[in-house]
């Protein structure tokens, strides 16, 4: 318990200050527990503008509600489907959110649940450099053909950016998408281990970035003019509520969004 309260707050340390605050190159991180006298840990960051947006997502107050971002600027319902339900799981000294099991009936029969917010226009970063990412845990089991952790918009309707949790494997991505087409990067190992990992994603003027725990894990160019703006909400656990959902099967903790 005491290790994975250090590694947690480390994790959440490195994405929404070091990371998330535009340190440079390599930033090195000791970290000590009672388990390991002393951990070096290397976490690669790129140069980052100032982020005039930020939102972050702790469940420190559960789900007895709305679930207001840290900021207050934006808030998340639950939205359920065939009996489906979000469980509340201690993490720490706060919360974290479990999303239904996988279902091998038939898709309609299937529970599902997400988060989602109403309209969420100050997440459109436009082509402006935007991150986004989670903490994220998933057991052997959880994987699937496609697990929606966090996304905004819809690729084949619209612009989009997301995170996801693909195959079996349980490979991470990050992808972005527009009028000039769609855009994937695919973490070449799986993170389905029953361990917390932080995953983030950045897209910064001509290239998609993924990393997993502060470490460059994936990247892809893309188009300078790639703008992505649209009317959708922000969705935690899956595109949508309705059958084919590509529901996230896992535990989500600690989801933020920030834009230049």
């Amino acid at each position: 318990m005491i290790v994975e309260v250090v590694m947690r707050r480390i994790l959440v340390a490195t994405a929404l200050a070091g990371l998330l605050g535009g340190v440079a190159a390599i930033t090195h991180h000791r970290l000590t527990t009672a388990a390991t006298p002393l951990v070096t840990v290397a976490i690669k960051a790129t140069q980052a503008p100032p982020w005039s947006t930020r939102i972050h997502f702790d469940f420190s107050q559960g789900l007895g509600g709305p679930v207001a971002e840290s900021g207050q600027q934006l808030a998340l319902v639950e939205a359920v489907e065939a009996g489906g339900s979000l469980i509340q799981m201690p993490r720490g000294d706060g919360w974290a959110v479990h999303f239904p099991g996988r279902c091998h009936l038939d898709p309609q029969e299937c529970p599902r649940a997400i988060l989602e917010s109403g309209p969420a226009g100050i997440l459109n970063p436009g082509i402006r450099a935007v991150r986004w990412g989670a903490s994220v845990q998933m057991m052997v089991n959880e994987t699937s053909d496609g697990g929606n952790v966090l996304q905004k918009g819809l690729a084949d309707s619209g612009t989009q950016f997301k995170l996801q949790v693909d195959g079996l494997e349980g490979r991470p991505s990050c992808a972005v998408a527009g009028p000039e087409g769609k855009f994937l990067a695919l973490s070449p190992t799986g993170i389905a281990d029953g361990k917390w990992h932080q995953l983030l994603c950045e897209r910064n003027d001509d290239q998609l970035t993924l990393y997993v725990d502060g470490q460059w894990a994936a990247a892809i160019p893309v188009p300078v003019g790639l703008s992505i703006v649209n009317n959708a909400p922000l969705r935690l656990g899956g595109k949508g509520h309705g059958a084919y959902n590509d529901q996230f099967h896992g535990t989500l903790d600690d989801v933020f969004v920030e834009i230049a």
